[in-house]
Parts: structure tokens; C-alpha cells; sequence
């Protein structure tokens, strides 16, 4: 076991590691947006038959944008807004489950919740998953939440804000918001028509009033109930900027404070209550209800949502930026109050701030900080065990690897291509070189699937130790470089070695190599656990290295075998470009690879990595 006190890492529980938790905007330069969108809905094919039935046999119109759903279409979306991960989530179904038997009603909440986690494993990084609950029947919906989180690795559940005549409040879900308070679940509501009011019109139809209503409803059935103050580990997400909860806030206060059980349900008060809650920005981000929702709760507690096929992301983002909040607030509204970042003191993570970019932008100063809350932590923690890890750094600035950089891992491709193996290039006087992968695409984290491209037939595997950049670096000698490495990870530098020349072109030509297909596909560059500071780690070039494909140990080396330690690459790299905060450098990996071996990654196979002082991760091809 090695000492974890100072040890930091990126997590998301959909909405953050232990808690949910900075000029003007009309001047604000150009940036790139990197949104989480927290409120994505998909469509099984068979969900969005059944849906499209029901409608038919009561001659409802459907909406063209659910219709033309599909994960192609939702992508676009995506790139189109700056959106890295969308969070999958089902709309609030028709009917209750299409007036559908509880036995057929569990089926279709079972293959929707597989459908979305094939989109989930298809597209690594790309899309996270609120699990449906059917509800209607207690016992399945217990099943469902252990497969959904034990075997689907749901980020948390989706829920509809009623079922019929029932509310979340009621007495009949207790057992089902036991588990989840057990489990420390995120759980998001998405409201419907309540079937009481599904007739009224003032000349609209229902959902433009009655869905922002039912959200309230809920909202005060789990509140009156004595939910909320019940599981308190739970972490509750609302849709839409709570309905209409902001407007009504005062007048529920005025109500509800003379209750005889006031000090139960809500032990700090009504209001204290709402600002515990989570709320998505989904189709609310004009003025008006953005300025109502952060009179009730800091920005904090809101999170990106789009409402999309109904809604698109994109002007949503831009509204969001036009608000005249600060750059710091429309940042973590954006992505950081969803994906925060935490601190791992003895097992158990607190929450530690927006993100890790955000806190390498100052290391010097996080660094004091971060190691004052591995003293004396604060705040609510949660087991490690239940957060979900994603990459320490989302997204890197660039990504350099090194090449050939362990003694025994050059004699071992060498020996691979028929050649016995001669001095190394620093023995011949060269300097270190490296190529950069694509950061977006490649970058995915801890227990990831990476699909394996099409195109290669022989996938190869490397595990690397990464330095981490805290500090703007340029032209910094060797004996100064590693002052501006934050920390240390670990990384797979996965390799389609089938495909690394151009065979067709002359020999004499200069074009042979095709970096991207080789070392840039999609998932290309797993990345974890975490990120352990430099001062924790002692000499980088001490390092025990391995990884095991399967069961079978494939690489079992030392960092002492890099050719060019981390100072000499640094300081190379930094003579030929400006290294800032956020980016990293894949130092070389050992022998053992698979190129070696003339075996490489099949469908279905576990990769696990392994530095000493650092830890371990996990990832999956297929």
C-alpha cells in the first residue's frame, strides 16, 4: 500500500468525486468550449417504436427531432456545441411505460439501459449514462440499480419526476431511495405531465406549463416526505432550473416553516434544502430564469443540460455566455460543477475544486493548498471505491511521447526486425524526439473501452510514465526542467502497428510513417489513476513499470532503463516549443510490448498498468 495522502484525481459521479461543488463576460476572449452536457436523451429502437405507437393510436403528433434521433446525429450536436460528454439519459416516457404490463415495463427499462451503455462503450469519453428505473415494480427496480452500477458502471439513475398518481415522496420507493443513499447515487429527474392535468389548456399544449410544475411537484413530495433529509448522500439533479421551484421558493417557505415536523425534514430550513439540490440549465438559460435560479442556490449547484433532440446545445451554451456571469462562472456551470476534482486521503475522496487544468493553471499555489486539505480534510468524503475515476487531465493542452526511449525496449523492436541491437542515439550524440497524439480524441480514463480500429489488425500496447506540466516552461536547462512538473500518471500509448508505414510510397521517399492511423485513433491514449504530486514521487527514474494484458504479465521493467530521463526530455522539448500547465509528456515504455512478441490486443482483452509510488489502472478493448 503506498502512502495516498497527497495522491489527487479527476472523478466524476456524474456530478463530481464527494460534492457538486471561478472581467466581464461581454469582453471575455475567444475560447473553446468544453461543455458536459448533463440533460441528453437517446432512443432505443425499440423505445422509440413503442413511443411512436403510442402516439400514433392516439393520433399525437411526433416531434421531427425525436424521429430523426440517432448516436450519429447526437455526435454532431456535440462537436457542433463544444460538448466532450453528454450524459444519456431516457425523456419522460409516455403514459407509464406506455401503459405497458410491470413485467414488459422492466424489459424495456432493462434493454434501454444496455442500448445506452453499448453508446457509452462505442464511443469512449464521449457519453455517460443515467440508468433507467421502471419504478412501477419496487423488486425489479432494486435489480435494475445493482446491474445498472455493478455491471453497466452507471454514472447514476434517471428518473421521471411521477409515475402516475405517485410521486418520489411516496412511501412505496422508500426501498429504492434506501439503496441509492446507500450506494451514494446521483440521482436526475426529468419531469412529464402529471396524468391529473394532462387535459388542461390555455390555449398550449400541456408541457409548456404543466412539465416545469411537476418538477416543483417532486421537488416538494421529497422534501415533505422527509427524503431529502433522509439520504443525505444521495445527490439529487433537477432538470430544467428546478421547474418552478425558484419563483415559488419564498411562498413553500412561508408554508411550510409552521410545520410540526419542520426540524425533520428540513433540520437547516426550506431554502437551506433547495440550495443542497442540483439543477441543469435545460432550456432555462434565458435571463430570467437563470437570474431567479442563482437567487436561490450559488453557482455551484448548476450544471450544463441541453434537453436535446428537443432543445439543441449550442445556442444554450451561447446563452449561457451572454448571461454576464464570470468567466470562472460560465466555466464551471459549462463542465466544471460536473466533472470536479478531488483528493484521495486514505481511501476516501474530497472534493478538491472545478478541475485539475484549472489548478495546474496555478500549481505553485494549489500545490499548498491541496497539501493543507491532505492534513486536515473537510467537507463530505466518499469511498474511493464508489467514484468513478475519468482522466486526471481532461482535456491535455498537447501530448508529447517519446520514441524509443528504454534501453530494452529498443533492443527488443530491433531484434523484432531481424537486427541486432547498437549503441542507443544518445550514445551516437542524438537528442530526444517525440511525436504528439491528438489530446480530445485519444484521452479517455480508468475503466474505458476502447474500440479497436478497423483499419489495424495489430494493436500494440505501452505503458508509460507521464509527467504532467504545472508551470509555463521555455528553454529551461536539464538541471532545472523538472521543476515544472506538477505530477506523475500513468498512460497507455496504444499503438496500431500495422499501419505505422506507407508501403506504397518508393523507398527513397521521406513520407513513409502515418503517425495519426498509428498512434491517434480514438482512445488511443488511456490515461489514470490519478495524478501523484512530484514531491511524493521522489526520483521518477526509480520506478518499478508494468502491465498485464489479461492475466499474463507483459511488461515488468524499471523507469532506470529510459535512454533520455524526464529532465533531458523537457528540456529538449522546451528548446523547441513553450510547454504550459496541463500538458504531458509520455516519457517511453520498456520492454515487453507486442510487437516483440508478435501478439497484440484482441476484442474483449483487460490491460491493466501498473507504477510503483503511483498505482494502478484498469482499461478494456473491444
Amino acid at each position: 500500500m503506498i502512502d495516498t495522502r497527497r495522491q489527487f484525481i479527476a472523478a466524476i459521479g456524474a456530478l463530481g468525486a464527494a460534492a457538486l461543488v471561478p472581467g466581464c463576460a461581454a469582453v471575455r476572449e475567444a475560447r473553446e468550449r468544453r461543455l458536459v452536457d448533463t440533460h441528453h436523451h437517446f432512443y432505443a429502437p425499440e423505445y422509440q417504436k413503442a413511443w411512436l405507437d403510442w402516439e400514433d393510436k392516439r393520433s399525437i403528433p411526433h416531434f421531427p427531432q425525436q424521429v430523426g434521433w440517432s448516436p450519429a446525429r447526437s455526435l454532431e450536436e456535440l462537436d457542433k456545441a463544444g460538448v466532450q460528454t453528454a450524459i444519456l439519459s431516457l425523456a419522460s416516457t409516455p403514459g407509464v411505460w406506455f401503459d405497458l404490463p410491470a413485467g414488459d415495463a422492466n424489459h424495456m427499462a432493462r434493454l434501454c439501459n444496455e442500448y445506452a451503455a453499448r453508446m457509452v462503450r462505442d464511443y469512449p469519453g464521449r457519453y455517460g449514462l443515467f440508468a433507467t428505473l421502471p419504478m412501477i415494480d419496487v423488486d425489479a427496480s432494486l435489480k435494475e440499480i445493482e446491474y445498472a452500477f455493478d455491471t453497466l458502471k452507471a454514472d447514476g439513475v434517471g428518473l421521471q419526476t411521477n409515475y402516475g398518481d405517485k410521486w418520489p415522496g411516496d412511501a412505496a420507493y422508500r426501498p429504492v431511495f434506501d439503496e441509492l443513499n446507500r450506494r451514494k447515487a446521483l440521482v436526475y429527474f426529468h419531469p412529464l405531465v402529471a396524468s391529473c392535468c394532462a387535459r388542461l389548456s390555455v390555449g398550449t399544449f400541456p408541457a409548456v406549463i404543466e412539465v416545469p410544475h411537476d418538477t416543483t411537484r417532486a421537488v416538494v413530495s421529497l422534501l415533505l416526505s422527509g427524503s431529502f433529509a433522509r439520504h443525505r448522500d444521495i445527490r439529487w439533479l433537477f432538470s430544467h432550473a428546478g421547474g418552478t421551484v425558484p419563483m415559488l421558493t419564498g411562498r413553500m417557505d412561508s408554508f411550510f416553516r409552521f410545520r410540526k415536523d419542520i426540524n425533520q425534514i428540513a433540520p437547516q430550513g426550506v431554502e437551506a434544502e433547495f440550495r443542497r439540490l442540483y439543477y441543469d440549465t435545460a432550456n432555462a438559460t434565458h435571463p430570467a430564469s437563470m437570474a431567479a435560479l442563482l437567487k436561490v442556490v450559488p453557482d455551484t449547484q448548476v450544471v450544463f443540460g441541453s434537453d436535446y433532440p428537443y432543445f439543441s446545445p449550442a445556442p444554450q451554451a451561447q446563452a449561457l455566455e451572454a448571461l454576464g456571469l464570470s468567466a470562472a462562472q460560465v466555466s464551471a456551470i459549462e463542465a466544471g460543477n460536473a466533472m470536479r476534482l478531488g483528493i484521495l486521503v486514505d481511501d476516501r475522496v474530497y472534493d478538491a475544486g472545478p478541475s485539475v487544468l484549472a489548478l495546474l493553471q496555478d500549481w505553485p499555489k494549489a500545490k499548498s493548498a491541496l497539501a493543507k486539505l491532505a492534513k486536515k480534510p473537510r467537507g463530505k468524503a466518499m469511498p474511493l471505491k464508489r467514484v468513478k475515476l475519468l482522466a486526471p487531465v481532461i482535456y491535455p493542452g498537447n501530448i508529447y511521447c517519446a520514441g524509443a526511449n528504454y534501453t530494452d525496449h529498443v533492443a527488443e523492436m530491433e531484434r523484432a526486425q531481424g537486427r541486432e541491437p547498437g549503441p542507443t542515439m544518445k550514445e551516437r550524440g542524438e537528442k530526444p524526439w517525440h511525436f504528439i497524439k491528438t489530446s480530445r480524441s485519444s484521452v479517455v480514463g480508468p475503466e474505458a473501452t476502447v474500440k479497436l480500429p478497423s483499419y489495424s489488425q495489430a494493436v500494440d500496447w505501452e505503458v508509460e510514465l507521464v509527467a504532467v506540466i504545472g508551470r509555463k516552461a521555455k528553454d529551461l536547462p536539464v538541471e532545472k526542467a523538472l521543476g515544472c512538473v506538477a505530477g506523475y500518471t500513468i498512460a497507455n500509448d496504444l499503438s496500431a502497428r500495422d499501419v505505422m508505414r506507407r508501403e506504397k510510397n518508393p523507398p527513397t521517399s521521406p513520407f513513409h510513417y502515418d503517425w495519426v492511423s498509428q498512434k491517434c485513433f480514438d482512445g488511443a491514449c488511456p490515461l489514470g489513476p490519478w495524478i501523484v504530486p512530484a514531491e511524493e514521487i521522489g526520483d521518477p527514474h526509480r520506478l518499478g513499470i508494468k502491465l498485464w494484458v489479461g492475466e499474463e504479465l507483459m511488461q515488468d521493467s524499471n523507469t532506470a532503463q529510459m535512454i533520455f530521463n524526464t529532465a533531458e526530455q523537457i528540456a529538449m522539448l522546451s528548446s523547441r516549443v513553450t510547454l504550459y500547465p496541463g500538458d504531458l509528456i509520455l516519457t517511453g515504455t520498456p520492454a515487453g510490448v507486442g510487437m516483440g512478441r508478435k501478439r497484440f490486443l484482441k476484442s474483449g482483452e483487460r490491460v491493466r498498468l501498473w507504477i510503483e509510488s503511483i498505482g494502478e489502472f484498469s482499461h478494456k478493448v473491444a
